[in-house]
């Protein structure tokens, strides 16, 4: 069997994409595992023993195109694409030639991006098994499995999903991880002698918003040095040398050894695996340290969600806040004595633990309710109970929509009958959306119900309506547990949504 996963993601995902790629190995022994990556991050497969060829997507290429000074950007009279995008066009069809040359089995997308879908959709074929994110014949987005339906629907910072990308990448391979999934590879030694025993800390980050200034490193580096004298570390990629050159400028002689920007992946890598720990945002090497073992210390700043991107070794701890003014240098301080010598956490912290959710600490009771909530519409699990008066009356609404929606679909026969009653349909999909922004908690039931309607797809009328009709029923069955009566004991069957 021959596979290609697409992931066109950046280095973090790329790491996090690790362990699915490694059990898909194992699961499949004789499989022949390429990957399809961008050439900025290619890199990052290096090492990864499970891949046996990595192919390139020259992005930077294809978006020359447009750049190109000596290619008109108009369209002649009568056509629609510009010459820069028949340029495009042109070069994107020499990759997809080439990747079809592969016949490949078994298609993964392991990037949720409009581009890989098109990509997914360009390379397979009737034959083709496909996992992730493609496209309809119509070129509208199909999501045909359940994970893919489920990360278009729950997955995001801002919602209440508690599944780690990891996992995720891994259901997409349709395989269970196993602790020896998360492993570092053979590593080169590190052309600059080392401290003896160190802290690696990662002062870069992928996006401005997850970075952490150089003021602030300051301050927490100065409050470390005064708790215990260890040396440490820095790393980063090119764009972060200068801020670590300033850090190392303010540190004692000695203390602190500048690697940012000098440091190959797998080196970087290296410095990881032989640290104490590692302190740094949310980036590539908390993930690198997933795979080598090493206890980080995660300054989780701005929109994102630990639970589906934080880090995995043993003993690590994620400090959240909505910037880094919100980090208090006492409070990293007191977890990294903690983290290194291996004492009790305090309760509350959010320390890495084995399984789903893979996290411990406190959240709030509203959190709690929506995961809850989350899992019982897609695994199948016990629907929480309820007493706040706006969800109630939330459901009720619904209630009275979900009625209307069903005796209009109930009452076409014919494309002329649905057109007429088009407008009324919009009109209840509509107030459908607006309940779920008036009550949040019912959020995750109407991102479901609007995520099967996006999987419908281009069918026959009278298969597009038997299953719309059954999607309302199906969302009527939620509905009708939380309606006075109802008992959370009584639910749609574990596989029905």
């Amino acid at each position: 069997m021959k596979i290609l996963a697409i992931q066109l993601a950046r280095l973090g995902d790329i790491y996090q994409s690790w362990p699915g790629l490694r059990a898909l190995k194992r699961m499949l022994p004789d499989a022949e595992i390429h990957v399809l990556a961008r050439p900025r991050f290619m890199g990052a497969f290096e090492g990864l023993d499970a891949v046996s060829k990595v192919k390139v997507f020259p992005s930077q290429d294809i978006l020359s195109a447009y750049g190109a000074g000596d290619v008109a950007a108009t369209a002649a009279e009568g056509q629609i694409l510009t010459p820069r995008d028949q340029l495009a066009v042109a070069k994107i069809e020499n990759v997809v030639r080439d990747l079809e040359d592969e016949s490949y089995d078994w298609i993964i997308n392991l990037s949720f991006s409009p581009l890989s879908a098109d990509l997914t959709s360009l390379l397979s074929g009737p034959d083709t098994k496909v996992s992730g994110y493609t496209r309809f014949d119509d070129g509208y987005l199909n999501l045909p499995d359940a994970m893919s339906a489920y990360f278009f629907a729950q997955v995001g910072h801002d919602r209440g999903n508690r599944f780690h990308l990891c996992e995720i990448f891994g259901t997409l391979c349709e395989v269970d991880l196993t602790p020896a999934d998360w492993r570092a590879p053979v590593l080169p030694a590190v052309r600059t002698e080392l401290p003896g025993e160190y802290i690696a800390v990662h002062v870069g980050g992928s996006e401005s918003h997850k970075s952490i200034s150089v003021s602030k490193w300051i301050s927490i580096l100065r409050h470390l040095r005064g708790l215990q004298p260890f040396k440490f570390v820095l790393i980063g990629g090119q764009e972060d040398a200068d801020k670590g050159l300033q850090l190392q400028s303010v540190a004692p002689d000695g203390e602190v050894l500048n690697l940012a920007g000098q440091l190959s992946l797998l080196e970087t890598m290296s410095v990881i695996a032989n640290a104490k720990c590692l302190i740094g945002p949310d980036s590539a090497p908390i993930h690198m340290a997933s795979l080598t073992g090493t206890p980080t210390l995660n300054l989780s700043v701005g929109q994102v969600n630990h639970y589906e991107t934080g880090p995995r070794a043993a003993g690590s701890v994620v400090l959240k806040a909505a910037s880094e003014d919100e980090l208090m240098s006492n409070v990293i301080g007191d977890r990294f004595i903690e983290m290194v010598h291996g004492l009790r956490y305090p309760l509350g912290t959010i320390e890495v633990k084995p399984g789903t959710p893979s996290y411990t600490g406190s959240t709030t009771r509203e959190a709690n309710f929506v995961w809850d909530f989350m899992q019982a519409i897609y695994m199948g699990t016990q629907f929480p109970a309820v007493e706040e008066l706006i969800f109630l009356e939330g459901i009720k609404q619904l209630a009275d929509v979900n009625s209307f929606m069903l005796e209009q679909l109930e009452g076409v026969r014919t494309v002329e009958d649905l057109q007429n009653r088009n407008a009324l349909l919009q009109r209840g999909e509509e107030v459908i959306e607006t309940i779920a922004k008036l009550v949040p908690a019912l959020a995750p039931l109407v991102r479901w119900y609007q995520t099967e309607k996006v999987r419908v797809g281009p069918q026959p009328l009278d298969r597009v309506l038997s299953r719309n009709i059954e999607i309302q029923r199906l969302l009527q069955g939620v509905i009708e547990i939380y309606k006075p009566g109802g008992a959370p004991a009584t639910q749609p069957e574990k596989d029905a949504l």
